[in-house]
């Protein structure tokens, strides 16, 4: 059985690349949480950030390893710092991996995204998506951190 993953991604712009990923990941046993409607984060949002922090602080709790998928905006998404503070924080693993590439519900790529300034602070590999190695990249970072 694979890791239980935490994936960050930007749900409106990347959700269909996401869920390739997710469910490539999901096919070869492994667990994922982060993925929720978007009609969630909007009630959360509603309620304010502490309500978003507890959505994301609960799936970090229960993963091994953060993979963030970076397309042409997830850089600058608003709880994209947070999350990664509390991926290291928790001591969890933590990678990211270029999702521009992959077609969008209609059939389109997009854009290379820049990489999270969290990211790089904290040294994290960065990989450009290839399913027969995703795998072993999250069980890596799991490694590398001690899971």
């Amino acid at each position: 059985m694979g890791r239980r993953v935490f994936f960050c991604f930007y749900i409106k712009g990347d959700l269909s690349r996401a869920n390739q990923v997710r469910a490539s990941y999901e096919a070869e046993g492994g667990l994922s949480e982060g993925f929720h409607d978007i009609s969630v984060w909007r009630e959360r949002e509603k309620k304010g950030a502490a309500d978003v922090h507890e959505l994301i602080d609960t799936g970090i709790a229960a993963s091994a390893v953060t993979v963030v998928l970076i397309g042409s905006e997830t850089a600058d998404r608003k709880y994209m710092d947070y999350e990664i503070s509390q991926t290291l924080a928790r001591g969890n693993g933590l990678l990211g991996i270029y999702i521009h590439d992959l077609k969008d519900a209609e059939g389109n790529t997009s854009v290379k995204g820049a990489v999270p300034a969290g990211m790089i602070a904290a040294g994290a590999p960065i990989y450009e998506w290839d399913s027969s190695k995703f795998s072993a990249w999250v069980e890596a970072a799991a490694k590398h951190a001690g899971k």
